[in-house]
């Protein structure tokens, strides 16, 4: 009968130490990924690392003697509870430190910028698809996304080129007839639909279709790499007023924030400038207007209306909208 009972402990002594065993391979994977994607996202300072670390460490020491060493179920059950509700924690913890690095990834230079372009005819025109179009007179706006624009539509049909100084000119020209279609870029197109409230009713998008541009640096100090750890730098955060993708380098810019970080002294300097601020903007010869239009015309010329501004040069920029918020 004891050695009966002897072998029933000595089963349920090992049975203990294999369920051990799993909860805390369990918490060590949980945990080692969540470092890899803690030191992967690189925020945290390093001290507090080393005290993060330091609890962690005395921590799991102290949950290891309660679960192998103590005689107490009470206290072996609260050990572990606390180990799988933090081992949990960790996994949690670890989706949102993915999305964090991804979004930083995402977040970096790109080499080309990304338009979206609708053409836009009368709704009373036959006119349903891009090849309706084959030796028509399609208006579009003369900037430097001219000749990008161009090549997507030549790949389509042959037309006849018409083009306009300001965007404000393509609406007229179509509601009065004098082109047979417009090509607008999609900020464009949500700026005109609000202006004019029955464009959306007179008009009919029959084709969209993506340019790609090789992204332009707006100052000469931009192009100079800044260690970032070590010296000064100043980030604008341009706030746009749009739905849907974030890659298109135009847009209303409501949100103008200039954050002047100096990793020296541990100092960050938020100077914000209302989005009608009545400024000149960049390569208009001194013409006026609100600071939010500066957007419309693309990510350099908020930049370059800023720096000029305050005459400062801006080394980096984020643009978010109402999704990426």
């Amino acid at each position: 009968m004891t050695n009966k009972k002897v072998r029933t402990n000595s089963q349920h002594n090992h049975m203990c130490f294999i369920l051990n065993m799993i909860i805390i391979s369990f918490w060590f994977l949980s945990l080692g990924v969540f470092s890899y994607a803690l030191f992967q996202v690189n925020i945290i300072p390093n001290k507090y690392l080393v005290i993060g670390y330091g609890v962690i460490l005395l921590s799991t020491c102290i949950f290891l003697y309660m679960m192998f060493q103590s005689s107490k179920k009470i206290i072996k059950c609260f050990a572990y509870i606390i180990v799988v509700f933090s081992s949990l924690l960790f996994i949690y913890s670890t989706t949102y430190l993915n999305n964090t690095y991804h979004f930083f990834q995402s977040t970096q230079t790109k080499e080309h910028n990304t338009l979206t372009y609708s053409v836009v005819v009368l709704e009373v025109n036959s006119y349903n698809e891009i090849t309706s179009l084959e030796n028509k007179t399609i208006s579009y706006l003369d900037d430097e996304y001219r000749e990008a624009l161009k090549q997507g539509l030549s790949s389509q049909i042959t037309y006849k080129e018409s083009l306009a100084s300001e965007f404000g000119i393509l609406p007229d020209q179509l509601l009065n007839s004098e082109v047979d279609a417009i090509c607008l870029e999609e900020s464009y197109l949500a700026l005109i639909t609000e202006e004019i409230e029955e464009f959306s009713v007179l008009t009919k998008v029959i084709h969209t279709f993506e340019v790609k541009e090789k992204q332009n640096i707006s100052s000469e100090n931009s192009e100079i790499p800044i260690p970032i750890i070590q010296e000064p730098f100043i980030l604008y955060i341009s706030g746009i007023d749009q739905y849907g993708s974030v890659n298109s380098a135009r847009g209303r810019s409501d949100v103008n924030q200039l954050v002047i970080v100096n990793p020296k002294t541990n100092h960050i300097l938020l100077v914000n400038t209302p989005r009608d601020y009545y400024v000149p903007l960049a390569d208009t010869g001194g013409k006026k207007d609100k600071l939010t239009h500066a957007g419309i015309y693309g990510i350099n010329k908020s930049i370059k209306t800023l720096e000029k501004l305050y005459d400062i040069d801006i080394n980096h920029y984020l643009r978010v909208n109402f999704n990426t918020l």
